[in-house]
């Protein structure tokens, strides 16, 4: 059924093409052979349609509206379809009983007993099994492994058709909003996430030729006689190729996604861009990682924060102040009643519940969200947490310096280290500094950025007990935090590695004319994941006993080999 849901939505696709009297034409050409869902049976019936879609336009004008409509319901439908086939496939198929791995498992077992195993059976079989059902051994095994791998097949029917459904709505997704002005193609990552969710497919379409190709092997062991030299080949053949089938899951896994559930889409993604300078951090550093759809969202919900704001407040300091509270909400360093009280500093009281449980961007949606941002770059929530830590027991130290600096970076790489900067300018004046970063283990292995540092002195030295500061207070310690953050330049660098093994990375903070002001090394080990290489290494091997498998049985068949 999900071919009809792709026709009606390839229909409406194509109706859009005509436009209004308005000028509001959508072209759409979604139906590429790279990343289409339709098959070729369904194309045929997709080009009827088409008649008569053009036909329709001719009589009737559809306004935007009703295309908006009309996408909503059929979108509704795909995701209540898409939710089913989720929840069954975290419980018994990628997650839970993890059978995309035991059923090809199991089935190689039994093929590999079948074919190994002598004409006679084993005692055990031939005087029970063997006199009830008339199988003999060898037969018994390669009909259970045809079982076993008919119900693999199915299983990944269902898992095709589950990323199916979810590169169907996300298609859907970008008509949507490309009829509502505001193109997805147009947002960085749009393009490589469907290449994912595309490539996903592909990886399931290879694997149910695979495993259909090895259920071929096994009937036709099974009908020419698994006695005769042709059947011991084919069962041999089968064996292989479920191995095949079981290494290529394990080779190509990748995390799961889906378009059903708000965050769903954030695991799949990864941005293809950051920004350099970063000077609302949070606000960055949050949206740089938030999935297209996710990120069209959000605009809708800026919006409704910034009519929630009081009057006379700056939108960016609001904005970031929000994002940090809700980080710290999650840390568990502000109560639900402390958070309510520092919003209301700055949104309405009448827009508190519909700000905080927004419909999409409620407490699970920050929670996931910061989760997802603290896994990428866990370096700059721990300078943003050592920070914290200076301003409630370190202020009178940071008061004595003229330029507060920090660095960090991940200690341990695996695809692409982070590395953050601080600098904030505790002076009453501009100071121009050179950040210099070096390295001979990664890429770019030296260069360096010319910063303008505004001046920040009041933000600290106004600061004391005189003034009514507690650094006891938590919220005090906010306040001031936001302010410094809010002052300062932070400098995000990705480096990437050139080799595994022990790694360094200097960083040094140079006056104009080249005088050292701050110097860090920073020793860092690169290794590639272990669960990764595990996985990879694991199927490689079976990949490897599966070719060189066939390729024995084939030589021995025509007297090349031993037999």
């Amino acid at each position: 059924m999900l071919g009809e849901e792709v026709v009606e939505l390839s229909t409406v696709a194509q109706s859009f093409e005509g436009g209004d009297s308005a000028g509001n034409s959508v072209a759409i050409k979604e139906n590429t052979p790279s990343s289409s869902l339709v098959d070729e049976s369904e194309m045929v019936e997709l080009e009827s349609e088409k008649d008569y879609s053009i036909d329709s336009d001719s009589e009737v004008e559809i306004t935007d509206e009703e295309k908006l409509a009309s996408l909503e319901i059929k979108r509704d439908r795909l995701i209540a379809r898409e939710e089913l086939l989720l929840n069954f496939d975290r419980v018994f198929l990628s997650e839970g009983l993890r059978l995309l791995i035991i059923l090809p498992a199991v089935a190689t077992l039994s093929l590999f007993l079948g074919w190994f195993a002598d004409e006679t059976s084993p005692l055990w079989w031939s005087g029970s099994i063997e006199v009830a059902t008339s199988l003999r051994f060898v037969e018994g095994m390669a009909l259970l492994g045809f079982v076993v791998l008919f119900g693999d097949l199915c299983i990944l029917g269902i898992t095709r058709q589950r990323y199916t459904t979810t590169h169907a709505i996300f298609r859907l997704q970008g008509i949507r909003y490309r009829l509502e002005g505001r193109p997805l193609e147009s947002m960085h990552g749009t393009s490589s996430l469907r290449n994912h969710t595309a490539g996903v497919i592909q990886h399931r379409n290879l694997a149910l030729i695979v495993i259909a190709t090895s259920m071929f092997c096994v009937a036709v062991a099974l009908l020419v006689g698994t006695t005769s030299a042709f059947g011991n080949l084919s069962l041999l053949f089968s064996t292989c190729l479920a191995l095949l089938g079981l290494a290529h899951h394990l080779i190509r896994e990748r995390k799961s996604y889906n378009a059903c559930e708000r965050w769903g889409l954030l695991d799949a993604y990864r941005p293809p861009i950051h920004p350099a300078t970063l000077d609302r951090v949070f606000t960055e550093v949050l949206t740089t990682h938030m999935d297209p759809i996710l990120a069209s969202r959000f605009d809708s919900f800026l919006r409704d924060f910034h009519r929630a704001l009081r009057p006379g407040l700056d939108r960016s300091f609001a904005q970031e102040k929000l994002f940090m509270l809700h980080h710290l909400y999650r840390e568990g360093l502000l109560d639900t009643a402390q958070r309510k009280e520092k919003l209301l500093e700055f949104i309405r009281a009448d827009r508190y519940e519909g700000i905080v449980h927004h419909e999409w961007f409620d407490d699970e949606l920050w929670n996931r969200l910061l989760r997802r941002a603290a896994e990428r770059v866990p370096a700059f929530f721990r300078l943003v947490e050592r920070l914290r830590h200076k301003i409630a027991a370190k202020l009178e130290d940071m008061r004595e310096h003229d330029l507060i600096v920090d660095v960090d970076m991940e200690t341990v790489v695996f695809d692409s280290a982070n590395l953050f900067c601080l600098l904030f300018n505790n002076t009453g004046e501009e100071k121009p500094v050179v950040l210099r970063i070096q390295s001979p283990d990664f890429r770019p292995g030296d260069f360096s950025y010319t910063c303008k540092l505004k001046p920040g002195l009041n933000l600290i030295s106004s600061k004391s007990e005189m003034a009514g500061f507690d650094a006891e207070d938590i919220t005090d310690v906010i306040s001031l935090m936001s302010d410094i953050l809010g002052g300062s330049l932070m400098v995000w660098q990705t480096l990437l590695p050139l080799h595994l093994g022990e790694s360094t990375v200097s960083v040094r903070i140079e006056e104009p004319t080249g005088e050292l002001i701050y110097g860090r090394q920073i020793n860092v080990r690169v290794r590639s994941e272990y669960n990764r290489r595990l996985s990879t290494g694991t199927g490689v091997l079976l990949l490897g006993i599966s070719l060189m498998g066939m390729t024995v049985g084939f030589l021995s068949y025509w007297g090349l080999f031993f037999s």
